[in-house]
């Protein structure tokens, strides 16, 4: 009974306080390790930073911030050549292992949370600066003392589709905005450790790779 009242207090009536109160109180039956759990979800701290999908360039660029027990966050924007990261690590994601510890940010701003309680979890999306109806990669990194999370942030019209046999390999790459093929886009191949092929697609939005790496 304890452990139902609690969640009707923390998820019904919004009494966040109380609800921990009561979540403390449990000390027997089936519930016991939910409660728990619980309090320790309450208490501790949280800060994550997703990219939710690729922005286009007729919108601006967000991000979404969640954060629990963190009144304030500082954001830094680092702006990213992505070919350039793509040939070094052969991906875009783990962006979070970039040492940008030694790198100047190009921005560097201070956000303090909106209604911020505590005990309460926080969601809000952030505006990201990138230059106005321009195509553009930045690294976000938002911390505060010991915690910090980072991600990647796409502004593109562009979308591909990969598929690959042991003979060929296909990409498609097309215009989200005018909904037509994208020519003219240059194309990187990787095996996850090498550029095995760079080209450019043709007016169907197509580029084709016959090569002998694709057997193994």
């Amino acid at each position: 009974a304890l452990y139902r009242t609690a969640q009707i207090c923390e998820e019904k009536l919004g009494d966040l306080e109380k609800a921990l109160d009561q979540y403390r109180r449990v000390a027997r039956g089936s519930c016991v390790g939910m409660a728990r759990n619980r309090v320790a979800t309450m208490t501790g701290k949280e800060l994550t930073l997703s990219s939710p999908r690729t922005c286009r360039t007729g919108e601006p660029v967000t991000v979404l911030l969640r954060t629990r027990n963190i009144p304030k966050v500082t954001i830094k924007h680092y702006t990213l050549d992505l070919e350039a990261f793509f040939r070094k690590t052969h991906g875009t994601g783990n962006v979070e292992d970039l040492d940008i510890a030694l790198i100047q940010p190009d921005r560097t701003t201070e956000f303090k949370v909106d209604d911020y309680a505590k005990y309460k979890p926080f969601e809000q999306e952030l505006e990201i600066p990138l230059a106005e109806g321009k195509p553009g990669v930045c690294v976000v990194n938002v911390s505060e003392e010991d915690w910090e999370a980072t991600t990647l942030a796409i502004r593109s019209d562009l979308e591909l589709i990969a598929k690959s046999s042991r003979r060929e390999a296909l990409v498609f790459v097309e215009d989200m905005v005018s909904k037509q093929p994208a020519p003219g886009v240059k194309v990187l191949l990787s095996d996850g450790k090498t550029i095995v092929a760079t080209g450019t697609t043709g007016a169907d939005g197509v580029y084709r790779y016959p090569g002998e790496e694709l057997k193994t």
